[in-house]
């Protein structure tokens, strides 16, 4: 009986697999490899690993489909099956660096004229869970800053601030 696979095993076999360059047999690896090597001035060293990275998954990913297998809606869907296998339950910041690794070779495969529709334009990027965006000054409550309330006036020197019991500063 053989052991399962550890997690160092696991990432060494990947990191090798990149190394190894084979992800290029397969039709959308080599789409990928003309993208990375247009992009390769471009990009660091370490944006370079992380790009040909996320470019082999896909190709690996969709191994008996080209480009053109990528035109919207279809394309759409089978892009969004490939974020959420893959980076799905990882953080949202690598998710989303995924995607707009994605987004940009597909924007590039657009460009070419490889391409008609982009796949990517109506996936979502990942929200973090439980954080909410910023509200804006305007939608603040009068709690959240009540010591200073700011005006906008029609000149030049713009604003000016007063306490909360309206007496200027």
């Amino acid at each position: 009986m053989t052991e399962p696979l550890t997690l160092a095993e696991a990432a060494r076999i990947m990191r090798e697999a990149v190394r190894d360059k084979s992800y290029r047999a397969f039709p959308l690896g080599q789409e990928a490899e003309a993208y990375l090597r247009a992009k390769r001035k471009r990009l660091t060293d370490a944006s370079f690993r992380d790009y040909e990275g996320g470019l082999d998954k896909l190709a690996r990913y969709f191994c008996d489909l080209g480009l053109k297998d990528f035109e919207p809606p279809t394309g759409t869907r089978r892009l969004e099956e490939f974020l959420d296998a893959q980076y799905g339950a990882r953080a949202p910041r690598t998710y989303n660096k995924n995607l707009s690794i994605v987004r940009d070779f597909f924007k590039w495969a657009i460009l070419r004229g490889e391409l008609h529709g982009d796949p990517t334009l109506a996936i979502e990027r990942a929200r973090a869970r439980g954080v909410h965006p910023r509200r804006s000054p305007t939608t603040r409550s009068a709690r959240s800053s009540p010591r200073t309330t700011i005006y906008a006036t029609g000149s030049r020197s713009g604003c000016c601030s007063t306490t909360g019991s309206g007496r200027a500063r």
